[in-house]
């Protein structure tokens, strides 16, 4: 439903101290580069999910919980003082960068643009029960498809429910017990 593109070029590391993850495939699309390949700079990540795509090699600084506002809050509130790249891809939605800015965060940062996310679709056999991760997920979903019926969706954050009829179900993090919940909800309904 979706495909990955890495950028090119890609950006340069140059004074960042401190690398920030907002998904799983924006680890794997920064690892597989050989520029990044044995990247070992410390990193911050969205939440457990992310954390688990991090390679042996790598230390992980700060891990969130929770949505992604909340994991956003919790890293500012932190105060974490290093030079920060956000590794993002070209059409993210920029949660974390519009929370730094409210909130007034002192540390500098940038964005390492280092992929895009192309949408495509694909036909998929009727389900009890949708679980979109994003909302290119979601988009690419219904180019091929019908949107599901909304007590049968569940949106992993307010994000990606930002581009879902409403009625979406939300899960309440991204733990495995807040998506198991929200699934057994849909199957209940």
């Amino acid at each position: 439903m979706i495909n990955l593109k890495a950028e090119v070029p890609l950006p340069d590391l140059d004074g960042i101290e401190l690398l920030f993850f907002t998904s799983p495939n924006a680890v794997a699309l920064f690892y597989q580069q050989p520029l990044y390949a044995t990247c070992d700079l410390p990193v911050a990540v969205i939440g457990e999910g992310t954390k688990a795509a991090l390679p042996d090699h790598v230390h992980c600084a700060f891990t969130g919980s929770g949505t992604t506002e909340d994991a956003a809050m919790a890293f500012v509130k932190r105060g974490f003082a290093q030079s920060l790249g956000i590794v993002i891809s070209a059409d993210g939605r920029k949660t974390l960068q519009r929370i730094m800015k409210k909130a007034h965060h002192q540390a500098p940062w940038r964005e390492l643009m280092v992929y895009s996310t192309q949408c495509s679709g694909k036909p998929i056999t009727p389900c009890d029960a949708y679980l979109f991760t994003s909302p290119s997920n979601y988009l690419g979903y219904t180019m091929a498809n019908e949107p599901p019926p909304a007590g049968q969706s569940i949106a992993i954050g307010t994000t990606t429910s930002s581009v879902m009829p409403p009625g979406t179900r939300i899960a309440d993090g991204y733990d495995p017990n807040s998506l198991w919940n929200a699934i057994l909800s849909a199957l209940l309904s």
